[in-house]
């Protein structure tokens, strides 16, 4: 699914993340370049921690906070087959982005980051 450039904001992420979770075998999701910092990110991010098929995910230029390590690096161990991850025009260098880079680092199959 590619809704990337859509203006989507944090009121979205609660519809996306039932989309999401009625869609376990989902492979690809394009959410870039939206607007989804907020207090709802988290159940998206949930949501996308369901997943076990993902093989690319494209969150660039979200606004996501640095706080949202912690929910990203659960995305990203609990796929395994992710070959590409767009994390790209967020500000995630902060404390918890060790978290994240830790995820990463068990990836065998990414290509492109």
């Amino acid at each position: 699914y590619s809704l990337g450039y859509n203006d989507l904001s944090d009121t979205s992420c609660v519809p996306l993340a039932s989309v999401i979770r009625n869609n376990p075998d989902l492979k690809r999701l394009d959410l870039s370049d939206n607007c989804l910092p907020g207090p709802d990110l988290s159940v998206l991010l949930e949501a996308l921690s369901g997943l076990r098929r993902l093989e690319r995910l494209h969150l660039g230029y979200n606004n996501l906070p640095d706080t949202s390590c912690d929910s990203l690096a659960s995305v990203i161990r609990n796929n395994p087959d992710l070959k590409r991850l767009d994390l790209s025009g967020n500000r995630l260098p902060g404390p918890d982005l060790s978290v994240l880079l830790e995820a990463l680092s068990g990836l065998c199959r990414l290509e492109g980051l």
